[in-house]
């Protein structure tokens, strides 16, 4: 009875993560597709000029991955902040059981820098391939 509550939590906190990726995606896509609209007067002389695809949607991408950068370093600070706050306060009192160390820190960082690149790339690409249609 223990072990499915604990696959009900598990399968639950997978939902949530794959909920809060398609919200990430949808967020960077709606963003840039802010942007894109501010800036639609420089990316129609850009492609009048004869700008490739690629050098018009360049700039958007990079924001995307410097905005993803951003969130991995807040993520990143907030986690090594829990891990000390838990270090000093908590560890002590509670010696039965084991806390996340140092290195699962670095790990879930390193996901967190992976997996926002992989999606701030993808919803970028998509977004802009479909509304600057260049």
């Amino acid at each position: 009875k223990f072990f499915r509550l604990l696959n009900v939590l598990r399968d639950g906190a997978l939902a949530i993560g794959f909920a809060s990726v398609l919200t990430a995606a949808l967020l960077i896509s709606n963003t840039l597709r802010i942007a894109a609209f501010n800036r639609r007067r420089e990316t129609n002389v850009m492609k009048l000029v004869g700008a490739s695809s690629f050098s018009i949607q360049l700039p958007f991408i990079l924001e995307g991955i410097f905005a993803t950068l951003v969130g991995w370093g807040f993520s990143t600070g907030l986690l090594a902040g829990l891990k000390y706050v838990i270090d000093d306060r908590i560890a002590p009192l509670l010696t039965f059981t084991n806390f996340f160390t140092w290195n699962d820190v670095w790990l879930a960082s390193a996901y967190l820098l992976g997996a926002g690149f992989i999606v701030s790339t993808l919803a970028s690409t998509l977004t802009l391939r479909k509304y600057l249609k260049v």
